[in-house]
């Protein structure tokens, strides 16, 4: 949402960069509809490992399962705290969402949502773009 309100939104888009009419809001870091918090580790642990080389598994292993149920910023910041990385904790969040956000789109790829009256109701919250 930018600073005036408006809608934002990069995932309303196929992965040729057309636009769609279709779209959704998720909301599911608790893994209720779908898996995306496990995505979510395995995108962090590929991290640690490409960005501290030598490091044991148990402590690769030990320092992704304290980050589950974080935030991508408080993730960021106890990376940045806990690894002698060079990247800056703003760097940290932008390399964790441009990995993540693939991997969690292939995980909502084809799930269908019911049309439940509460998905309705997001949906007529929201200005048509026509």
């Amino acid at each position: 949402m930018t600073d005036d309100g408006a809608m934002t939104d990069d995932g309303a888009m196929t992965d040729d960069g057309a636009m769609t009419d279709d779209w959704a809001v998720l909301s599911d870091m608790d893994g209720t509809l779908l898996d995306t918090e496990s995505t979510w580790l395995r995108v962090v642990e590929a991290f640690v490992r490409e960005q501290v080389e030598g490091l044991a598994s148990s402590t690769v292993v030990r320092l992704v399962s304290e980050l589950e149920g974080l935030d991508l910023e408080r993730a960021a910041r106890m990376l940045h705290a806990r690894l002698p990385l060079s990247l800056s904790v703003d760097a940290v969040v932008s390399d964790l969402d441009r990995r993540s956000r693939p991997r969690t789109r292939a995980t909502c790829r084809g799930v269908p949502v019911p049309p439940s009256s509460s998905a309705r109701s997001l949906r007529r919250a929201f200005p048509s773009r026509s």
